[in-house]
């Protein structure tokens, strides 16, 4: 039975050129921290300040995160939630910048922060080294923490710190917004080019970004929406290399999205993703893949998909 055709696809405005690929191989997964947020433009003369400031700040120093909070509180403070909403976007831009800065030299170094991931038990209690310690400490203190993928650790956001200097100031909308962002990076996505969500999380996550969009279409990060919604549609429909719609070896609909759609049908039956699944999962189940890649075909045009 042919495998169906991965479609080439472009995540958070980051285009991705592909040859055709069988439907297993892997979809990007959604990760909030390589999407730079839309700015909106608004002739406020804080806006301008705040911007200048962010600029003169050194994004490879971890310390500017915090003079950068300090920065926006003393600018927006008081001021209406779409001017501050606004200031936001541009601290999350700098938020980006720095993250990409201390990653690029966090990959340089060689000292091993590996001890920094992993948590102590009562049988092996902590024995960081001093400097060890200050740094996880540094990083900690202005939204940053260290983490592992494949046997290599990075450094990832730590995105309590905006629970903490941002959610007071901000509006509602912004405010669910950045709940979920949080949630959503605690929990994970994959790792080693595997989902390490269940198929329920999967669903749920369509679901919400789908509702999330819909709801607010006015949102200033409505362009980032978007992009974390077609993202996770993009892996309900064509999977990652080690999550595979196709089980590897017998070419059928794998147990995982067949729960993930099941769960999507029970869940929100009137909804816009489920609609669109309902057609590919018969056509699955029925091994009918040449209806399956025109389906999928016609989803990448209309531009659901990439």
């Amino acid at each position: 039975m042919k495998e169906l055709p991965k479609l080439c696809f472009s995540l958070f405005l980051l285009l991705v050129a592909c040859q055709e690929k069988p439907v297993s191989q892997e979809a990007e997964a959604p990760i909030t921290e390589q999407a730079a947020p839309v700015q909106q433009k608004l002739h406020n003369p804080l806006l301008t300040e705040y911007e200048q400031f962010l600029k003169s700040l050194d994004s490879s120093r971890v310390e500017n995160m915090s003079i950068a909070a300090e920065k926006y509180k003393g600018l927006f403070k008081g001021q209406p939630t779409s001017v501050a909403d606004s200031g936001y976007v541009l601290f999350e831009e700098f938020y980006l910048r720095t993250s990409n800065a201390l990653n690029d030299a966090h990959y340089e170094d060689s000292i091993d922060y590996s001890s920094l991931v992993i948590i102590p038990t009562k049988a092996t209690p902590e024995n960081l080294p001093k400097k060890l310690k200050e740094y996880r400490n540094t990083l900690a203190t202005n939204g940053f923490q260290v983490a592992m993928t494949e046997g290599f650790t990075y450094l990832q956001q730590d995105r309590d710190f905006v629970v903490k200097h941002f959610y007071p100031f901000i509006s509602p909308v912004l405010k669910e917004f950045l709940v979920q962002v949080n949630k959503e990076n605690k929990d994970g996505f994959q790792e080693d080019a595997g989902l390490t969500i269940g198929p329920t999380q999967l669903a749920d996550r369509v679901i919400w970004w789908g509702n999330f969009t819909k709801k607010h279409p006015d949102f200033i990060l409505l362009k980032h929406a978007e992009a974390e919604k077609k993202a996770y549609l993009n892996t309900l429909f064509e999977g990652m290399d080690n999550s595979p719609v196709l089980s590897h070896g017998t070419n059928k609909l794998d147990p995982y999205y067949a729960e993930a759609y099941q769960y999507l049908n029970k869940k929100a039956p009137a909804s816009k993703a489920n609609n669109l699944v309902k057609p590919f999962y018969v056509a699955l189940q029925k091994g009918d893949t040449a209806k399956a890649n025109t389906l999928l075909t016609r989803y990448k045009l209309d531009r659901i998909i990439d």
